[in-house]
């Protein structure tokens, strides 16, 4: 476990972050050592958004990076209203989608130069605009769950929240099945990783 701070708020990072970096990146050793600290670095962007958003509110936020991503946490969410829990879930894929977005404009004015730049712009879109894209499909606990989730309690409460477990559960077969045809094996086990999960809180609940 890496530890470290930005300002105020403590970082953790597993180990198998990386390792799951290493595994969905290029099989090349010159592609891997651009692409794990662009994961890193993209990561690391989209939850200082959400702990940032934590911040506004008044609340202390700490992050970790582990084999799945990242996860930004604060004592004290439950007391938060729905709508405010879906501004913060929010600002993690708004700030890497806005990071990805100058990357790709970058990436087309930047049209001669080291293939090096090329490459690190290349994979920094794809991490930033391109997971927080994904990141936003209404899936619990991805960003776009919580956010659906949120409004949904808000909207009929426990039913609502026990719905959005349903519309993930859907979602993440549907995700699996294409991931797994397509040959994306990493994909597909976290599909169902995930629609295991909503089905434990389903079935718990």
């Amino acid at each position: 476990m890496i530890h470290f701070r930005i300002g105020t708020i403590p970082v953790r990072v597993q180990l198998w972050f990386f390792v799951t970096a290493v595994l969905i990146g290029p099989r090349d050793v010159r592609g891997a050592a651009l692409w794990l600290p662009v994961v890193f670095v993209g990561v690391l962007i989209h939850e200082l958004g959400h702990a940032l958003a934590v911040r506004r509110q008044g609340f202390v936020a700490s992050i970790e990076l582990h084999g799945f991503g990242g996860a930004t946490s604060w004592s004290g969410a439950t007391l938060l209203p729905p709508g405010q829990r879906a501004l913060i879930s929010a600002a993690g894929p708004a700030v890497g989608i806005a990071v990805g977005a100058a990357g790709l404009v970058a990436a087309k004015l930047l049209t001669t130069g080291p293939p090096v730049v090329s490459e690190v712009l290349r994979y920094g879109v794809w991490v930033n605009l391109g997971w927080g894209l994904l990141n936003l499909l209404p899936v619990l606990p991805l960003d776009g769950g919580m956010i659906v989730g949120s409004l949904a309690e808000s909207a009929w409460g426990a039913r609502g929240v026990y719905t959005v477990r349903l519309l993930s559960i859907v979602v993440c077969v549907g995700l699996c099945v294409v991931a797994a045809s397509a040959g994306w094996l990493w994909s597909a086990v976290l599909a169902a990783v995930l629609a295991i999960s909503n089905l434990q809180a389903v079935r718990g609940g």
